[in-house]
């Protein structure tokens, strides 16, 4: 790793880290990931060279594009979801040690009728979800961007999956 990077983030001591899984490679987890740091650096303005007063609140990889998050759902919240849309549950459904209910995206898509919303904030999203809401993130500020594509997922076009 660069000194640049180091330094940029030597000042974190504590930060809440967020990762999901990832769709390009069969629901496995995904390397790729966001923290918010407990005591945010403050943003550089390219314009003036000068730090300005707005904390950079979640960090991504540098260098790296943002990657849709979908997080990892437990079975308690699946059932949520499953009765809030009124969309039976698989029969046998395998839950991991750590808590994730497998399969559960691959179920969404499986079942349009289920809406699925989009945020700009993992922790938004995790909130979201434990209300019965199936939720995903890119990160960053969606609001303003026009040039990410969201690929097709069985020709609903319903799911946030990066077009390569």
């Amino acid at each position: 790793m660069r000194d640049g990077y180091l330094q940029r983030y030597a000042h974190i001591k504590n930060a809440w880290w967020a990762s999901g899984l990832d769709p390009r490679n069969s629901w496995l987890p995904m390397d790729w990931g966001r923290m918010k740091p407990d005591c945010p650096r403050l943003e550089w303005d390219k314009t003036t060279l000068e730090q300005t007063q707005k904390p950079v609140k979640y960090e991504s990889p540098p260098k790296t594009p943002n990657r849709v998050t979908y997080l990892r759902v437990p079975l308690h919240i699946w059932w949520l979801i499953a009765l809030r849309y009124d969309v039976p549950m698989p029969e046998h459904i395998t839950v991991t040690s750590e808590g994730e209910a497998l399969g559960f995206w691959t179920w969404v898509m499986a079942h349009p009728v289920i809406p699925v919303f989009l945020t700009e904030v993992e922790k938004k999203a995790g909130c979201l979800l434990t209300l019965g809401y199936v939720v995903i993130t890119y990160g960053g500020r969606v609001r303003h961007r026009t040039s990410w594509n969201l690929e097709r997922s069985s020709g609903q076009g319903r799911l946030g999956i990066p077009a390569p």
